[in-house]
């Protein structure tokens, strides 16, 4: 079991917001200019000189402090280091979004040990908001507390969602998408995953589903989502099925993986 000092977790959580802070403000610079712009897997899966430039600086703010940590970041992949620790970051999360002046993208950084997220910042530009966690200690938005929704009952939540990315897995969007939205009041795909996270520990969302290939950048921050009283739980990719992230209150957590259950997904592990 992974033991640690309350200031090592505070100093861990304060490296956090500050390589959020300094990457958010390169960001805002980059956001009126024209930035050429290339697709990865896909043209829903864009990267820019803005994404590059953003992680470059968190990793090297993060290697300053932290030379023994591992990180593993969205565009350039791993950066050894044999501490336990691992950081998990994406400098620019919801990058068509910025792309098209879409004012709902984010900062995300996550750091992990052997029992999954402890430390997790979330930080949105465009509203000034910084959401973070310590394993725990709480979560707050600008430093201040906050609690996820208390919703008990599926017809009356809000549920936000995001795109499965591969164009395989269409038809299980499309099948899923039917049964979420006819048992749920509104759902809203606003295209952050980890804004929206945010958002669903602020009790702005009642419950988040995200279904893609998961990487340590989706979910290293997602203590957030835990702190405030939410559960999430990662479910494995299985045949005909992405994997998915789902962050839920206690109360809905039966509901809404019986409803997943009922789109082809097995029984869900908490992590």
């Amino acid at each position: 079991m992974a033991q640690h000092g309350a200031d090592e977790i505070d100093v861990l959580r304060d490296l956090a917001e500050t390589a959020a802070r300094a990457a958010a403000r390169l960001l805002v610079a980059y956001r009126d200019r024209h930035l050429e712009i290339r697709e990865k897997t896909s043209a829903r899966d864009l990267v820019s000189a803005a994404d590059l430039d953003a992680e470059r600086l968190i990793v090297e703010l993060i290697r300053a402090d932290r030379p023994g940590d591992t990180i593993i970041g969205e565009e350039f992949g791993v950066h050894p280091g044999a501490s336990g620790l691992v950081w998990g970051i994406d400098a620019l999360d919801g990058t068509s979004n910025f792309l098209a002046g879409i004012p709902h993208w984010g900062v995300a950084i996550g750091c992990e040990d052997n029992e999954g997220s402890l430390v997790g910042v979330i930080l949105d530009p465009n509203r000034d908001e910084l959401f973070a966690a310590a394993r725990g200690r709480g979560a707050t938005l600008n430093a201040s507390p906050i609690r996820a929704s208390a919703c008990a009952s599926l017809d009356a939540s809000i549920a936000g969602f995001g795109p499965a990315w591969g164009q395989g897995w269409h038809g299980h969007r499309m099948a899923l998408s039917d049964r979420l939205l006819a048992a749920i009041a509104h759902g809203r795909q606003m295209g952050s995953l980890a804004v929206d996270l945010a958002w669903t520990a602020a009790g702005r969302f009642d419950f988040f589903y995200y279904d893609s290939d998961l990487n340590p950048w989706d979910v290293a921050m997602r203590v957030i989502a835990e702190e405030a009283g939410l559960v999430t739980d990662l479910l494995a990719p299985e045949p005909g099925f992405p994997g998915a992230l789902v962050a839920v209150p206690p109360a809905l957590r039966q509901e809404v993986a019986r409803l997943l259950q009922s789109a082809g997904y097995p029984q869900s592990e908490n992590h």
